[in-house]
């Protein structure tokens, strides 16, 4: 049985095509794919018609899947006992039938436009800060990325740490409908 789904609206991937996370945790939906019908936005994105009004036809069809490579712990525990995967999982589409958006949802540690899980970023920025205490960048890259290479150096490390605030916005419920990113305001200087 799945949890009721609560979605976060990331970004628009291209001029109609969004990227919504759902609340299944990638570990339950490597188990066993979700349904149509489980993860279904509750509205489109774009136009915020909802999906299935009642007594009418369903606004938001089921568009198929495609593949997605996730790597990286799944789990704390994985993290702990630097066990990290790579993992290929079947992600799924929607299409509105009023706006022609196309929408694909992800389990909820999956970021857009990421490969690594969400676990992956943070446990690994953690482990970045403490570099003093031993940890190199070589090795957190052996205890986070299932990909072994032979260079040195992670040149991703500084990439999410230059984005690493996006990692900490605050979602809230609009009065419309799921929940939406929202700007920060920029601290300006005393003068």
């Amino acid at each position: 049985m799945w949890l009721p789904v609560v979605l976060e609206i990331c970004m628009p991937d291209a001029s109609t095509n969004f990227v919504v996370r759902s609340d299944v945790c990638v570990k339950e939906w490597i188990e066993e794919i979700p349904s149509t019908e489980d993860v279904r936005p509750s509205r489109c994105p774009d136009c915020e018609v909802a999906a299935a009004p009642p007594g009418q036809n369903l606004n938001l069809h089921g568009h198929g899947t495609r593949e997605r490579l996730v790597l990286g712990p799944i789990s704390f525990q994985a993290f702990l006992a630097a066990s990290p995967e790579r993992v290929t999982i079947q992600i799924r589409r929607y299409k509105c039938q009023v706006c022609e958006t196309t929408m694909t949802v992800l389990p909820r540690q999956v970021r857009p436009h990421c490969l690594y899980l969400d676990l992956a970023v943070v446990g690994a920025l953690a482990l970045w800060v403490h570099q003093p205490f031993g940890f190199n960048v070589d090795s957190i890259r052996a205890w986070i990325s299932p990909q072994v290479t032979d260079s040195s150096g992670w040149r991703q490390m500084r990439r999410w740490a230059r984005g690493a605030h996006r990692l900490a916005e605050v979602k809230r419920p609009t009065p419309r409908g799921p929940p939406v990113l929202r700007a920060r305001q920029p601290k300006l200087p005393l003068v």
